[in-house]
């Protein structure tokens, strides 16, 4: 028998034989996909419970801590002032009403820089009560409140409130300050102005023998915490509900129940929301009351469904001690499973047409051999594209999109909040005028090299670079990142400047400016030339505020909404005031974060911190005399304070020309 009459025969024979593998392969890959189905789905049930209960708690203990946290914050940062020479608790031992202008100065800069606070006031041992309040918050506007005692010397020109029959020293927060001289929570009650549930971070002021003279205290309304869990279901965070009580079983606030409109405290046991009222007996039942709950993973059944509980204790250095409760229903987590099975199915599918393919390739394989040398050429060449084309569009913005660069279209966009960082070389047009073409390109890409590897380490996306300017996207949840990136960039230019100088090139500055915000990710231009951008008006202020550190003689600059999502513990900065910039009528509060500085810079601006915001209360109320007097004080200890020395400029040019009347304090960039 000729060689190829039995080459051809082996080559039958062998496709038979992988022929029946084919057939038999599917049933053989059926028997673990069947196993998996239908053993383990009480386990996939419980690892799912788990994960999303703990998850939930996770996010809303971050939060709420953050909240509470600050409005301690804010009572230390007004006792300090009150202590200080401006207000004479300590040597009188009474609040000094004559200089009701001070207090409302305070408590009204602060309540515009804390918004989750609802209102600030002060109590005195004499029964004296003044504060500030919300009145409408999206249009920034407040009222000031007082007792009847002190209403007489307070100026109606503003907008006021008088509480009748209101003495401070009978609020359950003033009684909770009675028992030592530290910061503590009081008990959770209706706010007397407000007539909300609500609980006060309580700062007894007292004298150097421990005497009480007053208490300092900053409300949190129960409804602030609604807008976050309507945010969780958003997350799909998909708790059948979230409910948070105290020791004692009374309901603080719910998922679905206060909404803003709760006007008093019930027993959880008492809500009207069947399975809190089941859930908080099932609690009851089972420890006898709630002070004995610790952190627990439960179960129980309503109605013959069964209910995922976990309670987690919430507690601070404060006194705080609330039980945050998460229910999960296991029939809401059917759709989870659902998806399980059904990967379950598309895996055995997945793998039935993998062993036809198999076969098929190996039956005709020397057919195939030079088609799948060409096929292994295209697939380098498109991993060669994708390798190029990641160079000029970004692959994070493409996976915000959904799309890869071959699936792109016109007009896809997806909407994101993110912190928006610009950075660019101060003076660069001066420097490269000094420069041939080629040397700018050599520097422009030598600088970028150094730079560009910071802002993808701390997981920023470089969107575009605009000559010397760079412009990156930092994704939420945290804008942490954002800053720290920031940070890591000036010092890394700090380096840069060694190289330069040993090189015998002049050193750079760059100024970088961040704000948090919502913004359009998508693709713009005509079909045959696109590219990818981002439309918002958070783009434009976090560009302007790069602009800004030119001015201010700021390294990094952040707006009001990046500062409220870090925490501002960590990190060294001041307050610059608000600005008006083009583009956008509403102002936005600037802050200056100096960490970045050489530590005799930040030692001093730290020492001179309280001088120097007091001095911008007093400048934005158009105390100019008082104001200049202390920004120069500033100056005595760093005469290299651009800021101080700008609004030293401001006060001197106002004292000779007159202030509009329109003017706020405001300035202006327009």
């Amino acid at each position: 028998m000729p060689l190829q009459s039995i080459t051809k025969s082996i080559s039958r024979r062998f496709e038979k034989v992988l022929l029946g593998i084919v057939l038999v392969l599917p049933f053989v890959l059926l028997a673990p996909v069947g196993y998996h189905l239908f053993t383990d789905r009480k386990n996939d049930i419980q690892k799912i419970a788990n994960e999303l209960r703990s998850e939930t708690t996770d996010r809303i203990e971050e939060n709420i801590q953050f909240y509470l946290k600050n409005t301690h914050f804010v009572n230390q940062t007004n006792a300090a002032v009150i202590e200080s020479s401006q207000f004479e608790f300590i040597n009188t031992g009474q609040l000094n009403l004559d200089d009701f202008q001070s207090l409302e100065l305070l408590f009204s800069r602060q309540l515009q820089y804390s918004k989750q606070i609802n209102n600030m006031y002060v109590g005195s041992l004499k029964g004296d009560f003044f504060g500030v309040e919300w009145q409408q918050r999206q249009e920034n506007k407040w009222t000031f409140i007082m007792n009847e005692k002190i209403a007489d010397r307070f100026n109606r020109s503003k907008s006021w409130k008088i509480l009748g029959n209101f003495d401070p020293r009978e609020r359950p927060w003033y009684k909770r300050a009675e028992n030592g001289c530290k910061p503590i929570w009081s008990e959770s009650y209706v706010d007397f102005s407000t007539k909300k549930p609500a609980v006060t971070a309580v700062y007894p002021v007292c004298d150097r023998f421990n005497k009480l003279i007053a208490v300092l205290g900053s409300d949190f309304l129960f409804s602030e915490i609604d807008w976050f869990l309507e945010e969780l279901k958003e997350d799909n965070l998909e708790a059948g509900e979230i409910f948070i009580t105290d020791r004692s079983g009374q309901l603080l606030t719910t998922s679905t129940e206060s909404k803003g409109n709760q006007t008093k405290l019930i027993k959880a046991t008492e809500s009207e929301n069947k399975l809190i009222s089941e859930t908080t007996k099932y609690l009851e039942n089972r420890f006898d009351n709630f002070g004995n709950i610790k952190r627990e993973q439960l179960e129980f059944k309503l109605n013959g469904d069964r209910q995922f509980i976990q309670v987690t204790p919430l507690t601070d250095d404060y006194g705080l001690d609330w039980l945050i409760v998460v229910i999960i229903p296991e029939n809401e987590l059917l759709e989870e499973i659902n998806t399980n099975i059904y990967s379950a199915i598309g895996l055995y599918f997945a793998a039935l047409i993998l062993a036809m393919t198999v076969v098929i390739l190996a039956v005709r394989w020397r057919l195939l051999r030079a088609e799948n040398r060409y096929l292994q050429g295209l697939a380098n060449l498109k991993d060669d594209f994708f390798d190029a084309a990641n160079r000029f569009v970004p692959h994070s913005f493409l996976q915000f999109l959904g799309k890869s660069i071959i699936d792109i279209e016109l007009g896809d966009h997806v909407q994101k909040e993110m912190t928006i960082m610009f950075a660019d070389i101060r003076s660069f047009t001066t420097l490269s005028e000094k420069m041939t073409p080629q040397e700018n390109f050599n520097f422009i890409n030598s600088y970028l090299g150094k730079i560009s590897p910071v802002i993808r380490k701390y997981g920023g996306i470089i969107d575009k670079y605009i000559g010397d300017a760079i412009m990156a996207l930092f994704p939420q949840p945290t804008a942490e990142m954002a800053l720290q990136a920031a940070i890591a960039m000036q010092h890394q230019v700090s380096d840069y400047n060694k190289y330069r100088k040993n090189s015998g090139y002049k050193p750079i500055t760059i100024g970088i400016g961040l704000h948090t915000g919502r913004l359009i990710l998508g693709t713009i231009g005509e079909p045959r030339r696109m590219e990818t951008t981002v439309i918002s008006d958070a783009v434009n202020l976090a560009s302007r505020l790069e602009g800004l550190t030119k001015l201010y003689g700021a390294s990094i600059l952040i707006s009001g909404e990046t500062l409220f999502k870090i925490d501002p513990s960590k990190y060294n900065y001041r307050c610059l005031g608000q600005v008006r910039i083009k583009g956008r009528n509403e102002p936005v509060s600037v802050f200056e974060v100096y960490d970045a500085e050489p530590e005799a810079v930040v030692n001093i601006k730290n020492q001179n911190k309280a001088d120097f915001e007091s001095a911008i209360l007093l400048y934005n109320e158009r105390e100019f005399t008082q104001a200049k007097e202390i920004f120069q004080k500033v100056l005595q200890f760093n005469l290299q304070d651009r800021a101080a020395t700008m609004y030293v400029e401001r006060c001197e040019y106002y004292q000779r020309h007159g202030v509009p009347e329109e003017w706020s304090g405001i300035e202006d960039f327009n």
